[in-house]
């Protein structure tokens, strides 16, 4: 049964259009959406906002694991650093030389900056070094020298 403006009950005409134009299914005579069958709002594009968080979220994860890489990568070579100038300090040391300088300089060569250094008696060396890096940046401390300064203390005879 039709209508004096000529539409059925639910609203359509008898082409099975409703009077803005709109099929049942909220489509258009030219085949686009009618914005969801004529409601304000509604759920259009609410997909590209949820994409658009996980994206962020993703985003953000992937920048807090990178942060923790690299301080871990600039803890490895503070450590790496600092063994190798309290090495090359200690073989200065027992050749005779500037310990220091020495343990300066290995410690530049591997990108590091040389904060403390200290020889101790019969060739030993302890250093700290810092590595920059972009977030900080790490620090280590290293000790070399020969077994029997490292070692020392009272005399001590091996149990027979």
């Amino acid at each position: 049964m039709t209508t004096r403006d000529g539409t059925t009950r639910d609203g359509t005409t008898r082409d099975g259009t409703t009077r803005d134009g709109t099929m049942r299914d909220g489509t258009r005579l030219d085949g686009t959406t009618g914005g969801g069958g004529g409601r304000l709002g509604g759920d259009r594009g609410s997909g590209s906002v949820l994409l658009l968080a996980v994206v962020s979220a993703a985003v953000a994860l992937a920048a807090a694991v990178g942060a923790v890489g690299a301080a871990h990568v600039a803890a490895a070579r503070a450590s790496a650093a600092a063994d190798l100038a309290a090495l090359a300090g200690a073989q200065r040391a027992l050749g005779g030389g500037d310990a220091c300088g020495a343990a300066g300089e290995a410690a530049r060569r591997n990108r590091a900056v040389l904060v403390r250094c200290l020889a101790g008696p019969g060739g030993t060396m302890t250093v700290r070094v810092r590595v920059p890096a972009a977030l900080g940046g790490a620090t280590d401390v290293a000790r070399a020298g020969p077994a029997a300064a490292q070692n020392a203390g009272p005399a001590r005879r091996a149990a027979p």
